[in-house]
């Protein structure tokens, strides 16, 4: 879970993957679908710098981008089927995987490379 800078809640779901937003300020607030995947779980939640909310998955291990409208993008396909934890530097997401020990990931949007220690 996490807030934005309005103080929405973000809650990443499973059985399918799903992110739900509630805006807590309002008494009789819903869920309502925010992003919706084709992975089996959204495991964890981040922040960028722009606003684009970070999640990774299980299933397929990946880490999407999300704009404020709810479209995401796959930003990194892991090799292995989990993502459990997303960090976010000033240069955009990092992931490093449990099973890790190191790892070299390369952003399939602008191909910069990341090594993790």
């Amino acid at each position: 879970m996490t807030f934005d800078t309005a103080g929405r809640l973000y809650i990443a779901t499973g059985g399918p993957g799903a992110v739900y937003r509630v805006d807590v300020a309002k008494p009789q607030a819903r869920p309502e679908a925010f992003f919706k995947s084709d992975e089996q779980h959204i495991r964890c939640l981040a922040w960028d710098a722009k606003g684009n909310l970070i999640a990774g998955s299980d299933g397929s291990g990946l880490v999407y981008r999300i704009d404020a409208g709810g479209k995401g993008y796959v930003l990194f396909e892991a090799p292995r089927r989990e993502i459990t934890a997303v960090a976010v530097g000033r240069t955009g997401p990092f992931t490093r995987p449990a099973w890790a020990t190191r790892a070299t990931i390369r952003c399939r949007r602008c191909q910069c490379r990341v090594s993790l220690r």
